[in-house]
């Protein structure tokens, strides 16, 4: 089994959103001009401040699209794929993996009263779905 490392300093980015909750692309295309400006070039996107419990998996195409457009396909990128249910933080992990970033961030589902029986099955049945890095969020 190969190690999976991911190192360096990620901003926490935001993930502005439009009055009907979709992606504001244009807004997130700017806060990404700015912090590149500021020679910021490796993002956590659709974290705790990009509001993932909103995001759908168009959402999230949108999002990473986005912030590739913006930084010319030079950003290094951490994807949050945090989800109520295993089937669904897969599928954002496959997004995520096809979308080219570096690693994932998975948080807990916290919308129930899981035991730890069940979070440790939830991160391993991510984790083995994908070839990336997954960081516990």
């Amino acid at each position: 089994m190969t190690s999976k490392v991911v190192s360096g300093v990620y901003a926490a980015v935001l993930t502005p959103r439009l009055a009907d909750g979709n992606i504001d692309e244009s807004a997130l295309t700017k806060l990404i001009h700015f912090l590149l400006s500021k020679g910021i070039s490796s993002f956590a996107m659709n974290g705790a401040t990009g509001e993932f419990c909103l995001t759908t998996p168009a959402h999230l195409r949108t999002i990473l699209l986005t912030v590739q457009r913006a930084s010319q396909g030079k950003a290094n990128i951490l994807c949050g794929v945090g989800a109520p249910g295993s089937a669904l933080a897969i599928e954002f992990a496959s997004i995520a993996q096809e979308m080219g970033v570096q690693g994932l961030l998975l948080p807990m589902p916290s919308f129930f009263p899981y035991q730890q029986e069940d979070l440790d099955l939830y991160c391993r049945e991510v984790a083995k779905s994908t070839d990336l890095p997954v960081l516990l969020y």
